[in-house]
């Protein structure tokens, strides 16, 4: 069990919790559709306990699947085998699908209260309000994160071209970049 500095738990689970907890399915485009996904039961200080259960994508079948806080202190990230998901503990209504497809990895920047996503070709960066920045494609298919700093994103991108990574730097205010390699449009 973990809590964070907004005065909420929550616990992973390995199966649906017996009683009158409210469970939502998430994302719930088909009601009546369940689908298998991360199960976190969620535990706020001044809120009803619900559980949700955090679709896995179809795109990355061994990609990660976890917990994290953020972005800023009202909100958690969760991993779910490609796909991503940001909502608040006190308000199942407003998980939000984090655009990006698939969400290859999450990078929480507390110092700028972002969580930055990845997929084979772009960045994008949330913050608790939403999507902060988003960059341009940066890659032909495949980006490595390197470095991540208070004030930029250092990383690699595949140049297919050249069959090489080449360098990147994203500025982490705005999400401007400078190299990296992807086709022309």
């Amino acid at each position: 069990m973990e809590e964070n500095e907004c005065k909420f738990e929550y616990r992973v689970l390995s199966e649906l919790p017996g009683g009158d907890t409210e469970i939502v399915y998430i994302p719930n485009k088909y009601p009546g559709v369940r689908r298998d996904g991360v199960m976190v039961k969620f535990l706020p200080k001044n809120g009803k306990p619900w559980v949700g259960i955090f679709a896995f994508g179809d795109m990355l079948p061994k990609g990660e699947s976890q917990v994290l806080s953020g972005p800023g202190s009202k909100h958690f990230t969760i991993m779910a085998k490609g796909d991503a998901y940001i909502a608040s503990p006190y308000n199942p209504e407003s998980i939000v699908h984090v655009k990006s497809c698939p969400a290859i990895r999450a990078i929480p920047i507390p110092s700028r209260n972002l969580m930055l996503f990845h997929d084979y070709t772009e960045l994008v960066a949330y913050n608790e309000k939403g999507i902060a920045w988003e960059t341009e494609r940066i890659s032909w298919d495949g980006i490595e994160i390197d470095e991540v700093t208070d004030t930029k994103i250092i990383g690699k991108s595949w140049d297919a071209p050249t069959e090489k990574h080449v360098k990147f730097i994203v500025d982490l205010i705005d999400g401007s970049h400078k190299g990296g390699s992807s086709p022309p449009y």
